[in-house]
């Protein structure tokens, strides 16, 4: 099983968003302003806006509350990050093993969410965990935008409080309904 395999489903081949590995000792990630999940390896640490600390997030150690574990976009080393761009990232990888275009995006304020587009980009599906540090688990937000770049975008339906199978479920639908 590849590394991304066992990040979404689990050492036990079950959706592995759900689980917490408490026993873990893994070094911290980083969420960068470009949308991009990394090790401090792989991370430009000579970046202008660069402002952590390289030797504590270096440093391996057990998950934090609120952590979950991620894959550096670059290396594929598992790193802990906020539990909320984790799931989110196991969502991406659920949908792309579902040849569904799905990318991690910055939505602002460093905030995260799994995005994906139809082909003709005049509709949007963007999913974000929405029960970090309230819940044991992910707890999904799907929202349909339509619109452009140009003009905006108006808020379109809305699916709350979906688990990850759920999630993964609902965006598939959409998706299906695009390629019609």
């Amino acid at each position: 099983m590849s590394t991304d395999e066992r990040f979404v489903h689990g050492s036990e081949g079950v959706a592995g968003a759900d689980q917490v590995q408490e026993n873990k000792e893994l070094p911290t990630g980083v969420w960068t302003p470009w949308a991009e999940i990394k090790c401090v390896e792989c991370v430009d640490t000579t970046h202008p806006m660069w402002t952590g600390d390289v030797d504590a997030i270096r440093e391996v150690r057990p998950r934090e509350q609120h952590e979950q574990s991620a894959i550096c976009d670059r290396c594929g080393a598992e790193i802990w990050l906020p539990e909320g761009i984790a799931y989110e990232q196991k969502l991406v990888k659920a949908l792309i093993k579902k040849r569904i275009p799905a990318h991690m995006q910055q939505t602002g304020g460093m905030c995260s969410a799994c995005e994906v587009w139809n082909s003709v980009e005049t509709e949007y599906v963007m999913a974000a965990d929405v029960g970090e540090g309230y819940t044991v688990g992910p707890v999904y937000c799907v929202g349909l935008y339509k619109g452009n770049m140009e003009d905006g975008y108006d808020d379109g339906e809305y699916w709350d409080a979906l688990t990850f199978d759920q999630a993964v479920e609902k965006i598939a639908e959409i998706w299906r309904g695009w390629q019609n």
